[in-house]
């Protein structure tokens, strides 16, 4: 069995808490886009002054990574919720 069924709540108690968790994870997934975008501000200015952005870049590409396991992670939430919701 995989993780989803093993969390699957039945009741409204069991469930607050992964709704928690989805509000969390959704907090995380738009810090992570502004810490993405600050990011590339970061980018566009150092190549506008004439300065370096190979480490920049390096750490735009392990935000966007991050980025995109939080995204996993709010999704796997949402379709865990979204399950218990069409459960009879």
């Amino acid at each position: 069995m995989g993780k989803a069924s093993e969390m699957q709540a039945k009741s409204p108690e069991e469930r607050i808490p992964l709704m928690e968790h989805l509000a969390s994870a959704i907090r995380h997934v738009e810090d992570g886009q502004e810490l993405i975008r600050r990011q590339r501000d970061r980018i566009y200015a150092l190549g506008k002054a004439g300065r370096n952005t190979a480490l920049a870049e390096l750490v735009l590409a392990r935000l966007e990574a991050s980025q995109a396991l939080r995204v996993a992670d709010r999704k796997r939430l949402e379709d865990m919720l979204a399950a218990l919701e069409t459960e009879p």
